[in-house]
């Protein structure tokens, strides 16, 4: 039975849900990261294993992982960590931090990561992998793909759809309805009432529908 828990990577995104697992209970017995050294303990106080030899020391069968990589517009460590480590076998847990707050009617994927003050409210969809982050909000019936990540005080009005690898900057407001499509990079603080296409980049508000 799956019962440990790996984190990967040791950088700010991963202290955050390192917190968020404790705090939820759950153990984290080491964390796995190539760029420190090996069989030390860690500057979050839990020993440093060594990612050459952690397929055969921490077979997946045994073992769950927790997703410790950030994720900011032309970074893509986070997903191929992830769809790596899937294909050696491993699940992934998510966490969802004691003051997030959760409808009863949303599904959230078991790998997705639902930090501090976040509000997820009745028939939202979460994805895969998904970060909502600090404070976020997301609406009735809106829907978050795989891989994405709704940054701090971000707001998705009701019905929001999210293609997968999307990234939504800290405080942006997408008004209700507003497809963002895959890919798609929207700015800190911008205001989005259009649709978004795939692989497009919003930095100001967006008065105009840019799939048209």
């Amino acid at each position: 039975m799956k019962n440990s828990v790996i984190l990967l990577g040791a950088g700010g995104h991963g202290e955050v849900v390192l917190e968020s697992l404790q705090l939820s209970g759950i153990e984290v017995i080491g964390i796995c990261d190539p760029a420190l050294g090996k069989n030390t303990e860690g500057n979050m106080g839990l020993p440093i294993l060594d990612s050459s030899s952690l397929v055969e020391k921490y077979p997946s069968q045994n073992f769950l992982l927790a997703n410790g990589v950030g994720f900011m517009p032309g970074q893509n460590a986070r997903s191929g960590l992830f769809l790596d480590m899937k294909e050696k076998g491993y699940s992934f847990m998510g966490t969802c931090h004691p003051s997030a707050i959760i409808s009863k009617s949303a599904t959230i994927n078991e790998s997705a990561q639902l930090m501090a003050g976040s509000i997820i409210q009745s028939h939202v969809y979460i994805g895969e992998n998904t970060i909502i982050n600090t404070a976020a909000q997301v609406d009735h019936g809106s829907h978050i793909a795989s891989l994405a990540h709704i940054c701090p005080g971000a707001i998705l009005s009701g019905d929001v759809q999210v293609g997968e690898s999307a990234f939504i900057g800290a405080g942006a407001v997408v008004s209700n309805g507003v497809k963002i499509g895959k890919n798609a990079v929207i700015g800190a603080g911008a205001i989005i009432t259009k649709n978004v296409p795939d692989n497009s980049k919003v930095i100001t508000p967006i008065t105009r529908d840019l799939a048209n």
